[in-house]
């Protein structure tokens, strides 16, 4: 299934929005915590795995974006003139 701009956009929202809280109750930046958990230096709980998956996510839905981008450039050029 092909996502569209549109859609993949909105995940990245989503996605985003959950990151930025977890980065305020830990003080930590996402990427920085993912490079972290991936290297055994944090503990596997819940609320970290969930965490991890929400960065492999957005590193996912940023990929779809940039191969659609590059698939479909007169949709982002048709978008910015709306």
């Amino acid at each position: 299934m092909t996502l569209t701009l549109e859609a993949i956009i909105e995940d990245l929202h989503a996605i985003e929005s959950e990151l930025r809280e977890l980065e305020k109750k830990y003080k930590v930046r996402s990427e920085t915590f993912y490079e972290l958990y991936t290297n055994g230096h944090i503990e596997h709980r819940k609320e970290f795995i969930r965490w991890v998956a929400l960065v492999e996510a957005k590193h996912l839905r940023e990929k779809q974006y940039q191969d659609l981008a590059v698939k479909n450039p007169d949709q982002l050029a048709m978008a910015l003139s709306e």
